[in-house]
């Protein structure tokens, strides 16, 4: 695993922070495309080593197809990652995967758009969950808690907790959800350094117990509310599953 983490955080991050510079907010390369074509050969490359290791074997063959047509489309179009993103697998309750793609990362430091992104995770899923789940049993449970291992700058810079099939670039809409990623192991630090920061300023609050929340009861309380919010996101009269077109027209 340390192989793997070393691969995406020395030798394909940096290339795909390079790549970054040549996009526009639609994905699309819009300057130096001979360059970018050299690093893509190199992300695609690495990318492949990388799922070999992990042995997502039906997802590495169709993010190649789909990076070996955006480049022969030219990279200065708007590129579609359908083929890998319905072929993507999320990974069962202590299993680790990678993902690439051009990405939304809601409140990362980028400008909203369409970057290339990737990340290594890993799904965790706290024991606190098991009471919570048998009482409230989700109509359609997609969700999975995630630990954040390595990634590029759109998720391992600022808030961006989640990954979504919807913020994936494509050439139509997404109007389901197989997978609904939560990486609730960066809330601590956020919490911590951000969210008690600014009550602090409000309010007339010390926030003494939340300040003594380890780690890991931190990932188990966010993982729970998670799936609270998910749940109650598919109830009532309009649920998620079947109105996802809705969001969609906010985009």
């Amino acid at each position: 695993m340390e192989w793997v983490k070393d691969k995406v955080i020395i030798e394909l991050c940096p290339r795909i922070h390079e790549f970054n510079k040549l996009q526009s907010a639609t994905g699309a390369v819009v300057c130096n495309i001979d360059k970018a074509e050299y690093l893509l050969d190199e992300i695609i490359g690495l990318a492949g080593e990388i799922l070999s290791a992990l042995k997502q074997s039906d997802y590495a063959l169709q993010l190649n197809t789909d990076l070996r047509e955006w480049k022969r489309a030219g990279l200065n179009t708007v590129p579609c990652f359908k083929r890998s993103l319905d072929s993507y697998e999320p990974p069962v309750d202590g299993g680790k995967t990678f993902y690439l793609a051009t990405i939304i990362t809601p409140n990362s430091h980028k400008e909203k758009g369409y970057w290339l992104e990737c990340f290594l995770a890993q799904r965790k899923q706290p024991d606190v969950l098991l009471p919570i789940m048998s009482d409230l049993p989700h109509p359609q449970n997609v969700s999975q808690t995630m630990h954040l291992i390595a990634s590029s700058s759109g998720f391992s810079v600022g808030h961006c907790l989640v990954f979504f099939p919807e913020n994936v670039k494509t050439k139509n809409r997404v109007v389901k959800q197989h997978f609904a990623m939560f990486f609730f192991n960066k809330f601590h630090a956020i919490y911590q350094k951000d969210t008690l920061r600014r009550v602090e300023s409000l309010l007339e609050f010390e926030g003494k117990s939340s300040h003594l929340l380890s780690a890991e009861n931190c990932y188990a309380a966010r993982s729970a509310w998670g799936y609270l919010h998910d749940y109650y996101h598919h109830c009532g009269p309009r649920p998620f599953n079947t109105n996802i077109h809705v969001k969609m027209n906010f985009g």
